[in-house]
């Protein structure tokens, strides 16, 4: 593999951490203004557009309109596999998952499937669908705390800033209907992960964290002249600046995709239904898509 298709591939996976970081709050400005007269009341919003203008097919994300408007994603992956089974032989001059014996390896093994998938395991309560172990499941969810803060708790197994109450409100996975196709990323009370990020994206609460992050000047999705979204990573002393045309589940993680959606739909003022943007499609596995990724990354 070249330099510039591992720089663009490790700069990805480290990009699928940030969304363990939780993001600021905007600073509470208007608290110290003193308004002396009256203000005309608020127009009421525009209703939100009961067919989603951005469609999203295996072939790509299609937007109404070319455009070289940023777009900025936090995102990441908690994973409710299951650990595999493996033979006594296999350990032959082998280490497994830092295991040299196979003993230890299945007591491991068997411990960390009854924490996820045990009567109070944590997939389980959180509404993961077991058969749907495999698929991505991220954590989401603004504060107004320091957005350095991680969301998920990998000890308690639990969300952070969601209460002991919803405990696992802030985890958004893949759902799929019966032929495995991937309908839509949601939490457990419903709520779709595209459309809460983009109320937080398009109202303001998200902009200290992407000033910190620097994403627009690194990394940044873009509409080409098909009007499809763009993956573009900027070039550094001799690696060339490169891009990817997003494929939701073959080169790219859907859960991935549906956030640098929503952000380049507020870049470039596009209505989001409440319920959504519809998504029908087949997902590869994570190796997979890794591997389309690199071959699908070009020069840009």
């Amino acid at each position: 593999m070249n330099a510039g298709l591992t720089a663009i591939t490790i700069s990805l996976l480290l990009f699928s951490l940030f969304l363990y970081l939780v993001i600021n709050g905007i600073k509470n400005l208007l608290n110290s203004i003193t308004i002396t007269i009256s203000p005309s009341p608020a127009p009421a919003p525009a209703p939100s557009p009961s067919v989603s203008p951005v469609t999203i097919t295996s072939d790509g994300i299609q937007f109404p309109k070319p455009s070289t408007t940023e777009g900025y994603m936090p995102n990441g992956n908690i994973s409710c596999k299951k650990p595999r089974v493996v033979d006594a032989s296999e350990f032959d001059n082998s280490i497994i998952n830092g295991f040299s014996d196979y003993d230890s390896y299945e007591a491991d093994r068997l411990k960390t499937l009854d924490e996820k998938w045990g009567e109070n395991g944590w997939c389980k309560l959180a509404g993961v669908d077991e058969e749907n172990a495999e698929g991505f499941v991220t954590a989401y969810q603004y504060h107004d705390g320091d957005y350095n803060e991680p969301v998920w708790d990998f000890d308690a197994k639990k969300c952070v800033f969601s209460g002991d109450d919803t405990p696992y409100a802030c985890l958004y996975k893949e759902v799929k209907d019966a032929e495995g196709n991937v309908i839509g990323v949601e939490n457990n009370k419903g709520e779709k992960l595209e459309v809460k990020f983009y109320n937080d994206y398009k109202s303001g609460k998200l902009q200290s964290y992407m000033e910190s992050m620097g994403m627009g000047t690194r990394m940044k999705f873009l509409i080409n002249d098909d009007g499809k979204l763009v993956l573009h990573k900027s070039g550094y002393d001799d690696v060339p600046a490169q891009k990817m045309v997003i494929k939701p589940g073959y080169n790219y993680p859907v859960t991935f995709m549906l956030l640098s959606t929503a952000l380049t739909m507020v870049d470039n003022d596009i209505d989001m239904p409440a319920t959504g943007i519809p998504t029908k499609f087949q997902t590869l596995t994570e190796d997979e898509i890794r591997t389309n990724m690199r071959t699908d990354v070009v020069d840009a």
